[in-house]
């Protein structure tokens, strides 16, 4: 877990491109990693259902930056999540969207467990974003 953790970190300075206006609008962005393990038979319809909740998100609300899902290549059905939002504003309006409901209540018996993690950021940035340092 630590080495996953470790590794979607890595991805976010990578996918930020807007950390110079974060800064500039005072305000922290919102930045989750999750693991969710589902269960085998019910990984195609839980993929799908991500799928168009992620993509409705990036889609209609401008405060979700980014959705990262990837699968451990070890186990197929352990699914790892990165999420930035502009702020914890954007990130609760995201919770209250239908198609994130929608999504809740669809996968609700898919998973075999769930862990969330909201982190700290500490340094976001991305070849868009900032300037390497000379």
């Amino acid at each position: 877990m630590k080495k996953t953790i470790l590794a979607l970190l890595c991805a976010a300075a990578l996918a930020l491109p807007f950390a110079g206006a974060a800064a500039a609008a005072e305000k922290a962005p919102r930045v989750n990693m999750a693991e969710i393990v589902v269960k085998p038979e019910c990984r195609e319809a839980f993929l799908a259902s991500v799928r168009e909740e992620m993509r409705e998100s990036l889609r209609v609300e401008p405060g979700v930056v980014a959705l990262y899902m990837v699968a451990d290549k070890n186990d197929e059905n352990r699914l790892l999540f990165f999420e930035i939002y502009a702020d914890d504003e954007a990130y609760q309006k995201h919770r209250d969207m239908p198609h994130f409901k929608k999504y809740i209540e669809t996968t609700k018996d898919m998973a075999v467990s769930k862990e969330v993690i909201q982190t700290a950021p500490l340094e976001l940035c991305d070849r868009l974003a900032s300037a390497p340092e000379k």
